[in-house]
């Protein structure tokens, strides 16, 4: 169920992008079941009766969290107690349907155009949508795994880690008896989703010392706790944060020095250390640049609030100073944006026309409407911009060092 919600959020974030370009979908279900195939694809999911398999182990693997709140989500047992509790039913069932639910329905297809069509109905398009087939729609969600894809090869090593080395690499010994698949074991993957795990129990442990989530006790690893002590099991979260975050760098470090070595034998370290620090200079200023967002999205929340004329053309002149960094930064990412980030020309003409112009958003006693939708499209699309500039850095390097891997691979000598 929850692989299949994440499936619809993709359609419709897909279908947000379409807005501008009048595209809309006439039955959202058929691509929805599209998005779940490809995405069991991508995670080497099987599929079985048109669905995807996904045992409880798997979702463990992902889910790392020690925490038990049983008192606070009484009414959301999980999912292995759900499964546990439909075993116990002993429900026995001679013939079974595999089909999906809605075909109960006599009127199946009706309802599922008119769940569309509901989902579409506020969407203000500048002329009639055009509705997408669903080969036209496959095509393009395929792309954009592509586009957006890291190579398999790493193992899901790269989906939440960064290849930044955070210490100076020469004096890292080369350790020639690792090789690539040595370096992206399934091991080393786990230690990712247990750091992420880690970092989630702690936002929860926090509120709990904060008082933002109130009850008496809880447990951790099987432990119970009363909430007066969560102070002292937070300190414990943040020393096991501390200790697999330093793990991982040194496995970073490794991966570094493997693939330094492997540029050095092709005489391509001049090409690699060019892609590592073209990502890495970006990295390290991304948390700046990403702040500049969030303080547009914070200083402008005020326009969707009832307030005294004399407070909003304050808080109006404090934005415009505001804008100034916040443009230079939008048009620095314009330049740099590559064929790749496939920027539609209607919104480039918004963007630029948003950056070359000090547009007034509220005068005399109301807001100028068409100056706010200007301004509403940029910040948004800043935050793409900046995400896709960084991502596409990162995997730029990362389909070098695959290269370097294959190239090593397929030069080297046959085994006797």
């Amino acid at each position: 169920m929850g692989f299949a919600n994440h499936a619809l959020n993709y359609v419709l974030n897909f279908y947000e992008e379409k807005f501008s370009k009048n595209i809309r979908s006439n039955n959202i279900y058929p691509e929805q079941r599209c998005v779940m195939h490809l995405l069991a694809e991508k995670s080497r999911y099987l599929i079985r009766a048109g669905l995807p398999q996904i045992e409880l182990a798997t979702l463990k693997r992902y889910d790392r969290s020690k925490l038990n709140l049983e008192n606070q989500w009484s009414s959301h047992p999980s999912d292995e107690d759900r499964v546990k509790a439909l075993y116990a039913l002993n429900i026995v069932k001679n013939e079974v349907s595999n089909k999906p639910a809605i075909d109960l329905l006599s009127n199946d297809a009706a309802i599922a155009n008119q769940v569309s069509d509901k989902l579409f109905s506020n969407v203000q398009y500048q002329q009639a949508p055009t509705p997408l087939e669903i080969t036209s729609f496959r095509a393009d969600f395929e792309d954009r795994i592509k586009k957006y894809g890291i190579n398999p090869k790493f193992n899901d090593f790269y989906d939440y880690n960064d290849p930044i080395v955070k210490v100076d690499i020469s004096v890292i010994p080369v350790q020639a008896e690792l090789s690539f698949d040595d370096l992206f074991t399934d091991s080393k993957v786990d230690s990712l989703y247990e750091l992420l795990s880690l970092k989630n129990d702690k936002y929860v442990v926090e509120a709990i010392c904060n008082g933002e989530i109130k009850l008496k006790t809880f447990d951790y690893e099987d432990k119970k706790y009363r909430y007066t002590e969560a102070g002292d099991l937070l300190q414990k979260i943040e020393n096991d944060i501390i200790n697999i975050e330093q793990q991982i760098a040194i496995y970073n470090r490794q991966i570094h020095n493997y693939f330094t070595q492997l540029s050095c034998e092709q005489n391509l370290q001049e090409e690699f250390e060019r892609k590592y620090y073209d990502y890495a200079a970006f990295h390290k200023t991304f948390d700046e640049s990403q702040a500049h967002y969030t303080e547009m999205v914070e200083n402008t929340a005020f326009m969707f609030q009832n307030m005294p004329i004399a407070d909003i053309e304050a808080r109006i002149s404090d934005l415009k100073r505001r804008e100034v960094v916040f443009k230079k930064k939008l048009h620095k990412l314009l330049e740099s944006a590559d064929d790749g980030h496939n920027l539609d020309q209607t919104l480039l003409l918004t963007l630029n026309k948003y950056i070359d112009h000090d547009l007034m958003y509220f005068n005399v006693n109301q807001y100028k409407e068409e100056n706010l939708k200007i301004l509403f499209e940029a910040i948004p699309a800043y935050k793409k911009l900046l995400d896709d500039s960084c991502f596409f850095k990162k995997k730029a390097f990362l389909d070098f060092i695959i290269f370097l891997e294959e190239n090593s691979a397929h030069n080297k000598p046959p085994s006797s």
